[in-house]
């Protein structure tokens, strides 16, 4: 068959309805920085190794058109308290051991955008 195409990374790009709300949010609550040139339309963001993009989607129904995404993490229990003090936990996103076999827990920012971070129960030593 010869050679293939490599797969090597994933970004997703989510909705938000002001974008430099969004940014601010990010910055301030979950410890992000802002990546790259200022745009009119799109954000970068990152901590770590992971990037978050975001475009611009100023109708958007926080209660129907928003995004979500999965990030594997270490030390899930530090993260979430990291979070759970900043409030950004959503109401029903507690730490928690799931049945596919993840230590994880939600968060959610103003439009209403899931981000679920979760590391291997098998890594946790809270079992």
């Amino acid at each position: 068959m010869g050679e293939k195409g490599i797969l090597r990374k994933a970004t997703p790009n989510l909705p938000s309805r002001d974008l430099e709300r969004t940014a601010a949010f990010y910055r301030q609550k979950m410890g992000f920085r802002v990546e790259g040139d200022s745009y009119e339309d799109f954000l970068m963001i990152s901590r770590d190794d992971i990037s978050l993009h975001f475009y611009l989607a100023r109708e958007m129904d926080p209660l129907k058109d928003a995004g979500i995404c999965y990030i594997y993490v270490e030390n899930v229990e530090v993260l979430y308290q990291e979070y759970e003090a900043a409030e950004v936990i959503h109401p029903n996103g507690k730490l928690a051991h799931r049945p596919w076999k993840m230590y994880e827990f939600v968060a959610s920012d103003p439009d209403n955008n899931a981000l679920r971070f979760g590391q291997a129960s098998s890594e946790v030593q809270n079992l």
